[in-house]
């Protein structure tokens, strides 16, 4: 190589020196500002998890005696080991078990350690199904809800073992707490509302997350505009503290799914959210595992939670519900798309009975494809319903 073409190198290789810095200066930048990456997120897309929970004799005493207070346990999930996690027993009216049975779990990950996290999860549920032998109800609910922009919680299938014993697949929920919202949610700092079983807006409900105390007036302002007897001005109102959109798309649904346990047919299973930028109340659905099981049932009569009542009462807003159903059974409820959210559930859940006692096995898989077969059928009666022609069902 002569003088002349080492010196050309040389200029090159400076340049690209140069070049390649820059580049990376600029990569750092940008990472510095863009949004971590969730890291809870694979928990929920990847394949079902053995949990294993050991908790203490004191703490299974405890639990014996007071099913609600938290008591210490360490975690193992494959070669993951977290300790002192915070559990206790959740659950209401038939799905509570006592904790020597098959009881639902909540856990509380930093409850006794700060800041700890469990897959990214601040909190989590491991709910036993009681009532939803198929282990495939939140599971359809949530791809339904997610395809129509209503704020669900992500769900997923576990294994679970308690000090060795095999309580066999529970259904695996992320909590609702303020990394639930900062995922939902452009603001964080509203609040956000627990309903007890028949509780509706009318009550004070449970303040999880937001200012304290409450003061409850963005509940008032509900309340206001159910008691409003003119539809034009409980209209208006409504507009202020209700975010409208939402609450139509998710009473579509539950309407097709004849889920009856809900908030505009219970009032059930529900919570509130107020992002303070905009103070209208976003209704998010929860503990939905009595869906497809009442065929027929009505599209949009029956309603009972007050909100419900009192907004469909107005004949704009009745109207409008009625086109939203039709939307929803063409775009969402149709069999093809229903299979399609039903199959990587279901595909997730067989692989994770392969680990489970036979018996366990066979009765979960049949019961799941029992579930698929209603929500089918529920399908094909919506459309009857609705004057449209029913898709074909095509079972696999």
């Amino acid at each position: 190589m002569d003088f002349s073409t080492q010196r050309t190198t040389a200029r090159l290789s400076v340049l690209f020196l140069c070049l390649a810095t820059h580049f990376f200066a600029k990569a750092q930048d940008a990472s510095a500002t863009r949004p971590k990456a969730d890291a809870s997120a694979a928990l929920f897309a990847g394949p079902g998890l053995v949990f294993e929970l050991h908790v203490s004799d004191e703490g299974l005493a405890c639990l014996r005696r007071k099913p609600r207070e938290k008591v210490a346990a360490d975690l193992t999930v494959g070669a993951e080991r977290w300790t002192r996690v915070a559990v206790h027993i959740k659950g209401s009216a038939g799905s509570v078990k006592p904790v020597d049975d098959r009881p639902a779990l909540s856990i509380d990950c930093d409850r006794f350690v700060e800041g700890q996290r469990v897959f990214g999860l601040k909190r989590f549920y491991l709910n036993n199904s009681a009532q939803d032998l198929a282990r495939m109800q939140e599971c359809i609910a949530y791809e339904c809800y997610t395809r129509l922009g209503v704020p669900v919680a992500r769900v997923t299938h576990a294994l679970v073992k308690l000090n060795g014993r095999d309580l066999g697949v529970y259904v695996l929920k992320e909590g609702y707490d303020k990394p639930f919202l900062g995922r939902n949610f452009t603001n964080k700092s509203g609040n956000l509302y627990d309903a007890a079983i028949g509780k509706d807006v009318t009550d004070d409900l449970e303040l999880d997350s937001g200012k304290e105390p409450a003061d409850y007036a963005d509940l008032k302002a509900l309340r206001a505009a159910i008691a409003e007897p003119d539809p034009a001005r409980r209209l208006a109102m409504f507009e202020r503290c209700l975010d409208i959109d939402h609450f139509i798309a998710m009473t579509a649904f539950q309407a097709l799914a004849a889920d009856w346990d809900s908030y505009c047919y219970g009032p059930n299973n529900y919570r509130i959210y107020v992002p303070p930028d905009t103070g209208r109340a976003i209704f998010i659905p929860c503990g939905m595992d009595q869906l497809f099981q009442r065929d027929p049932w009505p599209l949009d009569t029956a309603f009972k939670g007050c909100v419900a009542k009192a907004f469909f009462a107005i004949p704009s807003q009745r109207e409008r519900l009625r086109e939203t159903i039709v939307r929803v059974q063409r775009e969402v409820f149709t069999p093809a798309r229903l299979s399609e959210s039903f199959a990587p559930h279901q595909a997730r859940l067989q692989r994770l009975l392969e680990q489970a006692p036979t018996d366990e096995a066979k009765r979960v898989n049949n019961f799941a494809n029992m579930l698929r077969d209603r929500v089918l059928a529920r399908s094909a009666t919506t459309a009857r319903l609705l004057g449209l022609e029913a898709p074909a069902v095509h079972k696999p």
